[in-house]
Order: structure tokens, then C-alpha cells, then sequence
């Protein structure tokens, strides 16, 4: 570092002869002679000045003021009187301009910051509004390969490999007012048609309270709560798809008050509405209602709208309970019957892991025959190892009492347990978001399912056996927005 007396002994000593050579060379009047020491101190003044802001700026480091913004008002006070001896001071403009030059670089540290806003990419919005009146679309679609092994059938029919579209959906949220919104979905399952989904609409009558009406979803269970793109698994577990509440034709209401959130709704009865696997089972009344409360954390409850928890996410609990009661029809599957479901479930979720655990108990009261109690269990933990890539394992299970079932009638009296144990990994295509995923899951069945509840399906992964186990390894892409 260059002290500042040297400094400003170099500067006194150097150009001080200039204007003394100057002087002797100018032929003029005696005025002219006498103009010249005054010109010299101006000058020896504004070196002086020019190098102990210098040495200042070099003081001052990455975290110093800039020297430009002080250093332009001194350029007018010294060129009004020097218009003689202009040439003398042209040496003194360089030395000025050096220490903003070197300035300059350390004051702008804002290009380094620029990567870590790109680190999680936003999400766009395609929201049309004008006004109060507002849409926004929305999708889904899977692409999937199965790989089925059943041992207890030989041949080509015990391997069964098969690409397919489990589901296409298209999605139009939308509101009129602030106090009036809709949601409409229309779907195709694997091999179906496409038919509406959801079809409702909402009317918000305070902060805390809102009406819903239409095709819906019932919240009889958290097995099958989030949307197909925000699974931790490539589908559903058995234990989701069988205490679905599916949608049904319904109306509700809907209240949040702080950290609890409760749901209540009149229905046609369970998946009467619209089912991914499981029947329906149709109610001549049929009530519903879920109470949950969301600890630990300051978001909000849409936080567990995705069963995984990405990195740099705080800790969180959530606590349901949900029941659901209807009185059979009739002409149903459950004629004069009725039917009892209980459900509860822990989330707990950090920064790159979560874990869930899910119970039921349903009893089936047919008008004759048995009446039967099933329990039933979820457990599904996930772990993140890097922003992209997460590792998860499930186990679920639906047992029977061991009684003969009156009901359901095609299960062989239903006097079998399902179990299963499953274990995957997502790649996920943008870090943080579940709008792009590459997924791969391994699931075993140890004992065959034709007494049990679980349902056979493709998308499920899971098919008709009768006296052994079975096998799937699954692989998929999943888009959503």
C-alpha cells in the first residue's frame, strides 16, 4: 500500500519546477509572470487532492464508496481559472480517471447473485383475467410401461408387458367473481372414454366459510387425496384405491380457522360419481366429513397437496380423521344395508423427506348375512438424496375378519388379507415442481388377491391371482401443470 506522505512528497517535489520553467519561457507582461505561481499552486493543489483520494479509494476495498460521484464536481473549480496553463494539468487527468476505473469492478457484485435465481424455475402462468372474471388451464398425462410376472401361470400368460396412458386429463379452473368459482375435469383412464370427472363450483361467503356443489371429490380418505402428478409412487396404493371416497354428485360446505380445516358433505354414496378402479357402492343418504389440523409450519394446508417434501422445505404435521356413513338403496349393491368407514393418518414432512402413516376401519352391515369390521394400513416413507433424484418405500394393506362377507358378493366370501410392499425412485426433469417426472417402481404380492379386497387392474399394477404370488416393475412419464 502507498503511504500517503510519500505520496504526497513525490507530488510536491516532481511537477513543481514545471511552471518555474514555465514561467522563464513566457514573454509577456509583468502580470503574466505573476499568474504563473497562482497557476502553479492551483495545480500542485488539485494533484494533491487527486492522490489522497487515490490512495482512499485503495483503502476502501470491495466495501468502499465509489470516488467517481466526489471526484466530478472538483473537475469545473479547477478548469475555470486554468485556461493559461491547460497543458500543464493534462498529466493530472490520468491519475484521476485510474482510481474509478479500478473502482468500478469491485462496486458490482449483483452478476455473481444472478445463477441462484434460476436455481428453481417459476412456474408460468397461463391465468387469463379481465376484470373479476378469470380461467386457468390445466393437464395431466402419464406414459407408462408395465412389467407383470404371476408364477402361478406358465408360459406367455404369466409375463404380461404392456405400454399404455393410464390417464389423460384436461383441467379449466375459473372464476366469475371473487366470490364465485368452478372446476371442471375431463378424463380417459386406461382403454375408457372420456367423461367429466369433477364438475363444481364454489361460493366463498367469508374468509373462513365457502359452499361446494356438483361433482366432487369426497374426502372419506387420504389415500387417494393428491392429483396423479403429485403421487410419491407411479399410482395409487390398493389401501387408497379401496377407501376412496372417489366423486360423487354432493353438496358441502368448507371451513378454515387457523391451523384446523373440516369438510362436510351430502352424496349419492361412495365413487358414485366417478371411480378410478373401485365400485361404486350407491346410498340413498350418505354423509362425509374430514377434520385436520396443519402444525409445526406456517403454510398453509396446500402444502400436503404432494406427498413429497422437496429440499429447503420447513418441518411439518398434519393430523386427520375422516368418517364417512350411508344407508344403502334398494336397488344397490348394498340393498337396505349400510356401511361405516373411519379413517386416520399422520403426515410428517422436512426438508427432503416425509413420511405418512394411514389406517382404516370399515364395517359392513348388509341387511342379511355377516356384518364385518376390516381394518386396513398405509405406511410410505421418501427421502430425497439430491434436488432431482428421491428414493421411496410404501407398504399397505387391507385385511378381512376372517368372515365369510356378504358383501361385497364376487370376492369369494373375502376371507383374505392383501398385503404389499413397494419401493421406487422419481427423477425429477425441474427440481422442486412435480410438472415433469421420470419414475420407476418395484411392487411384490405375496399371496394371490381373488379373496381379498384389493381390485385387479392395469393401472394398478396389481392382477388376478388365485394361489400364488406376483410381481410388477413399472417405469413412467409424468407431465402435469
Amino acid at each position: 500500500m502507498i503511504h500517503r506522505t510519500n505520496l504526497a512528497s513525490r507530488v510536491v517535489s516532481a511537477p513543481a519546477c514545471a511552471p518555474r520553467r514555465t514561467v522563464e519561457r513566457a514573454a509577456g507582461p509583468a502580470g503574466q509572470r505573476r499568474a504563473a505561481p497562482h497557476m502553479c499552486s492551483l495545480a500542485l493543489l488539485l494533484l494533491v487532492q487527486l492522490s489522497a483520494q487515490h490512495v482512499l479509494a485503495q483503502q476502501a476495498g470491495p466495501a468502499g464508496e465509489a470516488p467517481s460521484p466526489t471526484e466530478a464536481p472538483a473537475q469545473p473549480d479547477v478548469a475555470a481559472p486554468a485556461t493559461v496553463d491547460a497543458p500543464s494539468q493534462a498529466p493530472a487527468l490520468p491519475e484521476a480517471s485510474a482510481p474509478s476505473a479500478a473502482a468500478a469492478p469491485i462496486e458490482a457484485p449483483a452478476p455473481t447473485d444472478a445463477p441462484a435465481a434460476s436455481a428453481v424455475p417459476a412456474i408460468p402462468d397461463l391465468t387469463w383475467r379481465s376484470g373479476d372474471v378469470w380461467f386457468r388451464p390445466g393437464g395431466v398425462l402419464q406414459l407408462r410401461y408395465t412389467l407383470n410376472e404371476r408364477p402361478e401361470l406358465s408360459g406367455d400368460t404369466g409375463t404380461t408387458s404392456r405400454f399404455s396412458v393410464p390417464r389423460v386429463r384436461v383441467i379449466l379452473n375459473g372464476g366469475l367473481t371473487d366470490y364465485l368459482s368452478f372446476r371442471v375435469r375431463l378424463g380417459v383412464l386406461s382403454g375408457g372414454n372420456a367423461r367429466f370427472e369433477q364438475a363444481y363450483s364454489d361460493v366463498k361467503l367469508s374468509e373462513h366459510l365457502s359452499l361446494r356443489a356438483g361433482i366432487l371429490f369426497l374426502p372419506a380418505s387420504i389415500g387417494d387425496d393428491p392429483a396423479p402428478q403429485d403421487l410419491q409412487g407411479i399410482d395409487y396404493s390398493q389401501y387408497g384405491l379401496q377407501t376412496s371416497g372417489g366423486n360423487a354428485a354432493a353438496a358441502g360446505a368448507r371451513a378454515t380457522f387457523g391451523r384446523v380445516r373440516a369438510h362436510a358433505y351430502f352424496s349419492n354414496g361412495l365413487r358414485t360419481g366417478f371411480s378410478e378402479f373401485a365400485a361404486p357402492v350407491a346410498a340413498s343418504v350418505a354423509v362425509t366429513g374430514r377434520v385436520e389440523a396443519n402444525l409445526l409450519t406456517e403454510d398453509g394446508f396446500g402444502r400436503f397437496d404432494t406427498e413429497s417434501s422437496f429440499i429447503g422445505s420447513d418441518l411439518a404435521l398434519r393430523l386427520g380423521a375422516a368418517a364417512h356413513y350411508q344407508k344403502g338403496r334398494s336397488d344397490g349393491t348394498l340393498p337396505d344395508g349400510d356401511l361405516q368407514q373411519y379413517t386416520a393418518d399422520v403426515s410428517l414432512e422436512g426438508s427432503g423427506f416425509n413420511l405418512l402413516v394411514a389406517g382404516r376401519l370399515l364395517r359392513v352391515h348388509p341387511e342379511t348375512g355377516n356384518t364385518t369390521m376390516d381394518p386396513g394400513l398405509l405406511a410410505q416413507a421418501g427421502m430425497f438424496v439430491n434436488e432431482r433424484i428421491e428414493f421411496w418405500a410404501r407398504y399397505d394393506a387391507l385385511f378381512s375378519d376372517g368372515q365369510v362377507h356378504s358383501f361385497p358378493d364376487d370376492r369369494n366370501g373375502l376371507q383374505d388379507n392383501y398385503q404389499a410392499i413397494g419401493a421406487g425412485i422419481n427423477g425429477y426433469l425441474i427440481p422442486g415442481r412435480n410438472m415433469a417426472k421420470l419414475q420407476a417402481d418395484f411392487t411384490y404380492v405375496p399371496d394371490p388377491i381373488a379373496s381379498t379386497w384389493a381390485d385387479a387392474s392395469d393401472n394398478s399394477g396389481v392382477l388376478l391371482t388365485e394361489t400364488d404370488s406376483q410381481w410388477a416393475l413399472r417405469l413412467q412419464l409424468v407431465l402435469g401443470y
